[in-house]
């Protein structure tokens, strides 16, 4: 009985250790004490959780804190946390647009503030980082691929205007050969002359 008590004591003071560590980050990252950081986002979560206010609440935290945590970013000019905040608020219009075109099925998911709120807070929480992760891991690989295909149809598009407009010679290579460049050479010549 007295090894179960042992044990429970060490997971405890484990438990509380990691507690207070990450109470910590977020003390040391945004200068506010860190256990009344995480009393109001709990209070939050409950009432969002309960449907009071929910879309107000969810803008308004993912809003006003990160609002701040972006501005302290500026100021200390450190790179990832400039990362951090853009990141996040790409994200965060994403899911404006979202609620902007899908506003009336939302309704039909009862829990889509809730999830949205917890998403934002573990994307600005500086313990977590989420906005990078969530950018690593999917819109990283989806920028991807959309912008290889923008480029390659702008590009695609360049070259047919070009083409159609016939204001400039259609080029074979990237270097010509010497006979085009005696070509080019004496037609300048040719045209000068006369």
């Amino acid at each position: 009985m007295s090894g179960c008590l042992t044990y429970e004591k060490k997971i405890d003071s484990t438990l509380s250790h990691k507690y207070k560590e990450q109470l910590n980050i977020i003390e040391d990252k945004i200068g506010i004490d860190g256990q009344y950081i995480i009393y109001v986002l709990l209070t939050l979560s409950i009432i969002v959780f309960l449907g009071i206010f929910e879309s107000a609440i969810t803008n308004f935290v993912g809003i006003i804190f990160p609002s701040y945590l972006s501005l302290r970013a500026i100021e200390t000019l450190e790179a990832d946390m400039e990362k951090q905040w853009i990141t996040y608020w790409i994200i965060f219009s994403f899911f404006s647009i979202v609620d902007n075109f899908v506003w009336i099925f939302i309704t039909y998911f009862p829990f889509y503030y809730f999830v949205k709120y917890l998403i934002l807070v573990y994307m600005f929480l500086p313990n977590f980082q989420g906005a990078i992760l969530i950018y690593d891991s999917i819109i990283n690989d989806i920028f991807k691929k959309i912008e290889k295909n923008l480029d390659t149809r702008n590009m695609k598009n360049a070259i047919e205007t070009i083409d159609k407009s016939n204001k400039y010679p259609k080029i074979d290579s990237v270097s010509p050969s010497k006979e085009n460049y005696r070509e080019i050479s004496t037609d300048k010549k040719n045209s000068s002359s006369s």
